[in-house]
């Protein structure tokens, strides 16, 4: 904080290249923390001191200057606004009432009705479109001091002065709300399911939240990439979470992640943008994943692993293409292929096009899907594991690397002969080859 109060009177600190950084990355929108757990205001609040411009002794307004960024360049503009934890109000909650003792429902609400209400009223009244709010408690409002009637007032109040801002779950209700428009999962917490309703990731670059001068845990360009595509594969989203330093600059390791990201979007987005997932296995495929484009129907393959055999092996699709291309920027080659019912082969070339994630476009006349083959791997043959078996009500254990329950032949024979014979074939196979 002392560094923002001393930097915040010069001009080191320029909102518009946070924004210009973020559009050059291919992102659409930007979620900024208005106010976080500590209670200060990063606008100029009319609801006490407790803001940056009055800490700082500056009549800058951050939020305003991003404001108007956001809409000189098109990117829609979304706050993070911290309602359930306030540090500096002395009947917000914090975790130490916990241990301590904790502030009374009806001084929880002279908080609410003190704080929480006319500052988000403030943010939707004073800097234009809103596009969303973001919040973050990440627990059931049963399990907090918050009451379902303070969130129905916050959300109803958003809902008036902005009909169009969306509300994450975090505000304390489930994704069945009336008012929650998506899931946001826990931090760095990605999906594992395909889902039919709008989920996000919220994740960081680095290890930290924030800026951090020791920071040495930069996730790679690779992981990144992998982490946006796996979600959008399942119906999800990515919130990648950047933290500028005191001064306003974003550390080169984000700056050049970014860059490369946006670079690849450039070419790609078209495989990502207005995309979903299919209803298949998350662990489906082995050299990657696939999307479809809701409006177009065109399906695509994100390639981490090139083949080196230059065999695609695609399990799953049982209608027929129409034609696959191979993408490279704005060109495409056609390539051939073989199907076999609900597995495709596709020739592709020797070299791959991109060195983080290829793309391939399949254009087909109707989609049809075999969800319960096993998927042919990258190197051929077909991998049966728990994980993948379709017969139902069998218990997944998963081996913690200290106790080791061994079976007898005998255990194994009668276990083998309480599934179904389709299973116990596949599992005779597998004791006595």
């Amino acid at each position: 904080m002392a560094n923002w109060q001393k930097d915040l009177t010069g001009t080191k600190i320029n909102p518009e290249e946070w924004v210009l950084l973020a559009k050059k990355a291919g992102m659409k929108y930007i979620i900024i923390t208005s106010k976080h757990h500590d209670g200060v205001a990063l606008w100029d609040t009319k609801v006490g001191d407790y803001s940056l411009p009055k800490l700082s002794g500056s009549n800058r307004d951050v939020i305003k200057e991003i404001a108007d960024a956001c809409k000189k360049h098109q990117i829609k503009l979304c706050f993070y606004y911290s309602h359930w934890i306030d540090w500096q109000h002395p009947y917000g909650w914090s975790h130490n009432q916990e241990v301590t003792g904790r502030v009374t429902d009806q001084q929880y609400n002279q908080y609410w009705q003190e704080k929480v209400i006319p500052q988000v009223r403030e943010l939707l009244t004073n800097y234009g479109d809103i596009a969303m709010m973001w919040f973050d408690m990440w627990i059931p409002y049963q399990q907090s001091i918050i009451k379902k009637e303070q969130l129905d007032q916050l959300a109803t109040m958003i809902h008036q002065l902005q009909s169009n801002c969306l509300i994450n779950s975090r505000l304390g209700f489930p994704i069945e709300n009336e008012h929650v428009d998506f899931e946001t999962l826990g931090d760095n917490q990605f999906g594992s399911a395909y889902t039919d309703h709008i989920w996000e990731t919220p994740g960081t670059i680095a290890h930290s939240w924030g800026f951090n001068a020791l920071e040495n845990e930069w996730k790679s360009t690779n992981q990144l990439f992998q982490s946006l595509i796996n979600n959008v594969s399942l119906n999800g989203s990515y919130t990648l979470n950047i933290g500028p330093r005191a001064d306003g600059s974003v550390p080169y390791e984000g700056v050049q992640r970014l860059e490369d990201m946006g670079e690849w979007l450039q070419k790609y987005g078209k495989s990502v943008y207005k995309n979903k997932g299919l209803p298949i296995r998350f662990s489906q495929h082995d050299w990657g994943k696939m999307t479809i484009n809701d409006d177009t129907k065109e399906l695509f393959l994100h390639v981490y692993n090139w083949p080196l055999d230059k065999i695609l092996r695609v399990t799953g699709i049982s209608s027929k293409p129409k034609k696959i291309e191979v993408l490279n920027g704005d060109n495409a080659q056609e390539v051939k292929f073989e199907q076999f019912r609900p597995i495709l082969h596709i020739k592709v070339p020797e070299k791959q096009p991109d060195p983080y994630v290829s793309v391939l476009k399949v254009t087909l006349n109707d989609l049809q899907l075999d969800k319960e083959v096993v998927a042919e791997s990258t190197f051929g043959g077909f991998s049966l594991n728990a994980k993948n078996t379709t017969t139902k009500n069998l218990e997944f254990k998963a081996f913690d690397g200290t106790n080791l329950t061994t079976l007898s032949l005998n255990q194994m024979k009668s276990t083998m002969e309480s599934l179904p014979p389709r299973s116990w074939k596949i599992h005779s196979r597998i004791f006595h080859p």
